[in-house]
């Protein structure tokens, strides 16, 4: 868990074994974890303050005034936004650069600051992906990907950005990229492999992972790419929220437009 208090100070409590804390956590004394604690985010930096959270599956987020991100926890996906080292002469890769463990400035992100994007406003994490909103209402996309996570067909994509297994799929998108085609958005979500976008017209789109139907598209198929969700339930309705839980989702708004 992480709160936000109104001075812009970040506590973090709960399962700590994969840094998303952003502390040390020993073994022996992991019942500490369970006590609410300050994350402290290196300000060095950045002097402003932090004004908004994202806590994902094993990794954490935290956003600035002037739209710097912070992130640490897990990363064998990259989902913090922080490529890791790349595996050594024998394949295999460092098990420590797999994990974040303090909170990081994530310099992906930070291109975009200023540019045809604009700047961070908000961040959400899945289960090893994330998605981020930029202040000119355009969603970026990162991490694990061979389950349509990113939004994107992958095969649009530039090589350098992706990492393959074994067997040549592509399976982690190692650095932010904006989905193109989905645009004016005012709030995002994500599950733990699939990700909603909610416009400012009131409109949700959905993509991902869709078993149990999650993606509210009355499909069980991976959904490559945002897709309008339009169906009875929320046609005439003007849309404003979306939350998505482990194999489900939920849309919400004032009512009809």
């Amino acid at each position: 868990m992480l709160a936000l208090d109104s001075r812009g100070a970040i506590y973090a409590w709960g399962c700590g074994q994969q840094s998303q804390l952003g502390r040390p956590v020993m073994e022996s004394y992991r019942t500490i974890a369970l006590t609410p604690s300050l994350v402290r985010i290196p300000r060095a930096k950045s002097k402003s303050k932090i004004t908004a959270i994202s806590a994902g599956q094993f990794h954490s987020f935290a956003l600035a005034a002037t739209g710097e991100v912070y992130a640490w926890g897990l990363n064998n996906f990259a989902q913090t936004g922080i490529a890791p080292e790349p595996a050594g002469e024998d394949g295999e890769q460092d098990p420590s650069s797999l994990i974040v463990p303090k909170p990081t400035l994530v310099e992906s992100l930070g291109r975009y600051a200023g540019g045809e994007h604009g700047h961070i406003t908000a961040l959400a994490g899945g289960n090893h992906h994330s998605v981020a909103l930029t202040s000119a209402g355009h969603v970026l996309s990162w991490g694990r990907c061979d389950a349509s996570q990113a939004g994107v067909p992958l095969a649009s994509l530039p090589k350098e950005s992706l990492v393959f297994d074994d067997r040549g799929k592509a399976r982690i998108l190692a650095r932010p990229m904006p989905i193109p085609d989905l645009q004016s958005v005012a709030f995002i979500a994500t599950g733990i492999d699939n990700s909603m976008a909610v416009t400012e017209e009131g409109k949700a789109l959905s993509w991902g992972f869709s078993a149990n139907y999650r993606t509210g598209l009355g499909t069980e198929d991976a959904v490559e790419r945002p897709t309008l969700i339009d169906n009875s339930a929320v046609k005439g309705k003007r849309l404003t929220w979306a939350g998505c839980g482990g194999q489900f989702s939920v849309l919400a708004g004032p009512g009809a437009s």
